[in-house]
């Protein structure tokens, strides 16, 4: 079985509940593996983590986080298109 890996990142925590109550209650949750942040740092440091750890398949940020990221020295990893 495919699981697709995605992180989600939204200063909304009520968004981010929405998004994986439709996920866990959809059959297609059980092959997304979510991860979600609603802090910028967090999101930035799970992302730089490189040990032992694959990068997402999927990342649903809003841009203030992406850019944020992505400005960091990250953006030569990641397909922008």
């Amino acid at each position: 079985m495919i699981v697709l890996k995605v992180v989600l990142v939204s200063k909304d925590r009520d968004y981010i509940s929405a998004w994986l109550d439709y996920v866990q209650g959809n059959s297609s949750g059980l092959h997304v593996r979510f991860t979600a942040f609603s802090q910028g740092d967090s999101f930035r440091d799970h992302m730089n983590e490189k040990e032992g750890r694959e990068l997402p398949d999927l990342v649903i940020a809003e841009p203030e986080f992406l850019n944020d990221w992505l400005n960091n020295g990250e953006k030569d990893q990641v397909y922008l298109g």
